[in-house]
């Protein structure tokens, strides 16, 4: 059996990067010149060199399914998963939650959205009254912001990156019963939002 390299003494770190779970190899090897690696993290932004790829796993994307209902500013509704929205990006795929087994997913134009929510699970509580205000005792985890739709509704929660010349950002609801984990809320379907 041949031997591994000797840069494979490595540490393996572990990640979440924009729904993927990243594996990353960090080389720890004092002498360069064999492995063309000096103490360098590895990731998917860089080609893997050809006998990383023969003799380790560097990385491993585990794809992580998302929960989600998707609200379109026509008032359309869909449900299902996603395992590729990226915020910068202008479309994702959803597999529906009520599609035939098997049935390819579904191409989302965010453009059209009112928001997507990230939610723990399909059915809800219909008779939980989500609290639109923050319990005094208890810190918020970024800025304060209220977002008022085009059609009223109204949410209150933290956010992290609120850019209004961006197409969204994620807002994370004050009240943590909501069955909503997060949502990302479209930008053009806002009527106003503000810090509170």
């Amino acid at each position: 059996m041949p031997r591994s390299p000797p840069f494979l003494k490595a540490k393996r770190n572990r990640t979440l990067l924009h729904g993927f779970d990243i594996e990353s190899v960090t080389d720890y090897n004092s002498s360069s010149q064999s492995t063309g690696l000096s103490s360098n993290t590895l990731d998917v932004n860089h080609n893997l060199p050809p006998h990383l790829i023969n003799h380790s796993r560097a990385w491993r994307p585990i794809m992580i399914q998302n929960k989600i209902v998707v609200r379109y500013q026509d008032g359309k509704i869909l449900k299902g998963q996603t395992s590729d929205f990226l915020p910068a990006k202008p479309t994702f795929h959803i597999s529906l939650l009520d599609a035939p087994s098997g049935s390819p997913s579904q191409e989302v134009q965010v453009s059209g959205l009112k928001a997507i929510f990230f939610v723990k699970d399909f059915k809800g509580n219909n008779e939980y009254a989500e609290a639109k205000e923050f319990l005094e005792n208890k810190p918020a985890g970024g800025r304060k912001i209220e977002v008022v739709f085009k059609d009223g509704e109204k949410l209150i929660g933290t956010t992290q990156g609120y850019d209004r010349n961006r197409p969204g950002f994620f807002l994370v609801p004050a009240d943590s019963g909501s069955n909503n984990e997060r949502s990302f809320i479209i930008t053009s379907a806002t009527q106003k939002v503000s810090f509170i």
